[in-house]
């Protein structure tokens, strides 16, 4: 059967071709004797469709068939098969066909057939590495172990791509494999890369409790790589290991390194992407480094840059580095004439913002930057203007015009939510005190469970629900009659809102300790299996509450006490 087709297709494609030729040449005006059609032989037939077979084969792993290809054309094993020049082992190990691969690698391919690259100039590593392929680069290595420094067309080896690309889902073991089989002396010096990839080596860790998690790669992308996984620490020795290398160079050599031309300043990207390990670590080798800027970030120092994305480690690592001259060193403007002031009166960046749960805390949160950077610059800088006129306490008020509005909206929406909530405890827990469980003795009028010891909890949890959400009314309508202004975000509102919260968490709980308490009186003397049931049902809506409220309450006492850590030391 495929014998007919195959000789079908050779008819149809070589007759139609030349046809098609011949009605070209005719249209054109083309006499016989100035154009001949191209030759088509059907050997050239007969290759085509090697490799269109060939190329099948691969793509789904179809080791018998790709035999019986070699065993009919053994120059089929590196021929290429598509239009990105890919071989039939390229095309494997970009698929993923395992098998295949190792079998081609160790029975079929010479260790220079492994060099063969696409059009892009990646080998068959690359390929593996990509689809996370650890027996497949294991057979490729052993058969030819120069792969793993052999850099694509933009300078990447297959270690750079194992860390970079390869799908999360796939696991790092390919990437741990690839590590352990890269030299060191694969990593490129400063002074011999290419002004593309020179500027610096950095580390990509992932997750994973076995074998060694940190891998080195040269590249100008440590920006990139560092914000994927940042906080690993296997990364950290990598940058210490770099940093104690760089010491043996000149000053010169070290600021080309760290602040290269026509790029931005590493420790500047680390800056905004919040990696603090990477920062205190060169700062702690090159502790010079706070006091240069680059041409691409507009001559901003490292503590600019810490301010305008609000990264409070790094702005109390470098208060703490220039001590008593803080003011001196944040002493400059920009070319809009703004001072460190005017850049702390800007809105932080919205992902920095929205970190921060709800707008008054966020509010409260800007302030609190504010007056940290406040107490750093000189008095003059905190009256100076701007390129538009405008001091920072100006500034200010006019970039978070928006945010204040929406932290009055949502201050006084969630008061009144949850003063309808605290209102609703206080009247449960009012009633449950005048009709008393178990009744009241008539000649006595106490009440006829006193001695009872469940009464007694009883009692006490409605007399803390009761005090507990009177005192969450007190603080949510303080909320509502504030003034909101801004030095009322700072402490006042918060706090209160904080108080709040915590007093109406109580009433709640102790409410329904109350009501199951209740119950437990009640049904004693005739359901007594019933206590145990309906009390852990009375819990739900505590639980429930709980779930709700209790974030807010954890995030905010945070705030509260990052706060605390945000001025400088």
């Amino acid at each position: 059967m495929n014998e007919w087709i195959n000789q079908f297709l050779f008819l149809f494609f070589f007759r139609g071709e030349t046809k098609i030729e011949e009605r070209r040449a005719g249209e054109d005006g083309l006499d016989d004797g100035n154009y001949s059609t191209p030759t088509r032989t059907p050997e050239d037939f007969v290759k085509n469709m090697r490799r269109l077979n060939i190329y099948r084969a691969a793509v789904e792993g179809n080791w018998e068939e790709a035999v019986k290809i070699f065993e009919a054309d053994p120059d089929a094993k590196t021929m290429r098969v598509n239009g990105m020049r890919m071989t039939p082992l390229l095309v494997a190990a970009n698929c993923g066909k395992s098998e295949f691969v190792v079998k081609l690698v160790e029975k079929v391919l010479e260790p220079d057939d492994l060099d063969m690259i696409d059009q892009l100039g990646r080998n068959a590593l690359h390929h593996v590495a990509l689809a996370c392929d650890v027996r497949a680069a294991e057979a490729m290595v052993r058969k030819n172990r120069d792969l793993v420094e052999r850099p694509e067309v933009y300078g990447y080896t297959p270690l750079f791509y194992a860390a970079r690309w390869r799908l999360q889902s796939k696991g790092r073991a390919v990437l741990d494999y690839l590590y352990s089989q890269t030299p060191w002396a694969a990593i490129e010096d400063p002074e011999t890369q290419s002004e593309k990839t020179r500027n610096l080596v950095v580390a990509i860790t992932t997750s994973g409790a076995h074998g060694l998690n940190s891998v080195k790669i040269t590249s100008k992308e440590i920006k990139m790589v560092m914000e994927e996984e940042k906080k690993h620490k296997d990364a950290m020795k990598l940058v210490e290991f770099i940093c104690e290398r760089l010491k043996t160079k000149s000053d010169a050599q070290i600021m080309d390194y760290f602040i290269p031309q026509n790029f931005p300043a590493v420790l500047n990207v680390a800056t905004r992407s919040g990696i603090v390990e990477l920062v205190e670590t060169c700062l702690k080798n090159f502790p010079d480094l706070i006091w240069y800027s680059s041409d691409y970030d507009k001559k901003k120092l490292l503590i600019h840059v810490a301010v305008k994305h609000r990264q409070e480690k790094i702005f109390n690592c470098i208060t703490t580095l220039t001590g008593q001259n803080a003011g001196a060193y944040a002493n400059t403007v920009d070319e809009h004439y703004n001072n460190i002031l005017h850049l702390a009166a800007l809105l932080a960046p919205i992902p920095r913002l929205h970190s921060v749960p709800g707008p008054a805390f966020q509010m409260q949160r800007e302030l609190q930057w504010f007056q940290a950077v406040e107490k750093i610059v000189y008095r003059d800088e905190i009256v100076a203007r701007n390129k538009d006129h405008k001091t920072p306490q100006e500034l200010f008020y006019e970039k978070h015009e928006n945010l204040m509005k929406d932290a009055k909206e949502w201050i006084k929406d969630t008061s009144n939510s949850c003063m309808v909530v605290a209102a609703l405890v206080a009247t449960v827990a009012f009633a449950s005190m005048i009709t008393v469980p178990g009744g009241l003795d008539n000649g006595t009028g106490k009440p006829v469970l006193s001695n009872k010891g469940v009464f007694i909890i009883f009692s006490v949890s409605n007399a803390f629900s009761m005090i507990s959400s009177a005192v969450a009314l007190l603080m949510f309508l303080s909320l509502q009659t504030s003034r909101f202004t801004a030095d009322d975000f700072l402490e006042l509102l918060p706090k209160n809102l904080l108080q709040g919260l915590l007093a109406l968490f109580i009433a709640v709980a102790t409410m329904m300790l109350a009501f199951g308490t209740a119950i437990g009186i009640a049904l004693q003397s005739r359901v007594s299996w019933a206590y145990i049931p309906i009390t852990v049902v009375a819990c739900f809506p505590a639980i429930i509450f709980t779930k709700l409220q209790l974030p807010l309450l954890y995030q905010t006492l945070g705030i509260a006490r990052d706060s605390k850590g945000l001025l400088p030391k």
